[in-house]
């Protein structure tokens, strides 16, 4: 009786442990020369996916027994450079573990600064009734990561010689930007 009770214990708790969560981050990998992102969960490397243009980077692993961290990846899948900081599990407000992390931002550690942190702006006048709901990208009490890639010597050009600069219809830099938010 108390081999079954106690089996049945230790079956709840490998259960416990076996729930996987998923782990999300932004990261670019191309800046960095990598083809992809991983996760470093438990010294094993777990490579993660990408539905939006190789930003944005999920992967549905297992809770982390330790701390865990992000790795950039080469398209063999070895590591290309490394986070040097160390993630730990975040939990709700009442301190249950969350199934799943807000969206990381590759090595910085606490991008994930939200409504309580933030003094909000207060209101010149009264909310009109069409703002009652407002749009997911611009949450009010929400930092965004603004990512822009362009051309190096493009950039330069335009911030420290403007005569080899060329705008309007002849310019030559193109820029991309992302904005990267928690939805």
């Amino acid at each position: 009786m108390k081999f079954n009770r106690i089996s049945n214990i230790l079956l709840a708790c490998g259960i416990a442990y076996a729930v996987d969560v998923n782990y999300n981050v932004i990261a670019f990998p191309k800046e960095h020369n990598g083809a992809s992102v991983g996760l470093v969960l438990d010294g094993k490397v777990i490579p993660m996916t990408s539905q939006f243009e190789g930003t944005k980077w999920n992967v549905l692993a297992p809770m982390p027994t330790q701390n865990f961290h992000f790795s950039i990846l080469d398209s063999n899948n070895n590591i290309v450079k490394e986070e040097s900081l160390n993630r730990e599990w975040p939990t709700a407000k009442d301190g249950t573990a969350k199934d799943a992390t807000d969206n990381y931002l590759f090595g910085k550690l606490n991008n994930n600064v939200k409504d309580e942190e933030i003094v909000k702006i207060p209101r010149a006048y009264p909310a009109l009734s069409s703002e009652s709901e407002f749009s997911k990208l611009y949450q009010e009490g929400q930092v965004k990561v603004i990512h822009i890639v362009a051309d190096p010597t493009a950039i330069y050009n335009l911030h420290n010689d403007p005569k080899l600069a060329k705008v309007g219809a002849n310019s030559d830099t193109t820029v991309t930007m992302y904005i990267a938010g928690y939805i």
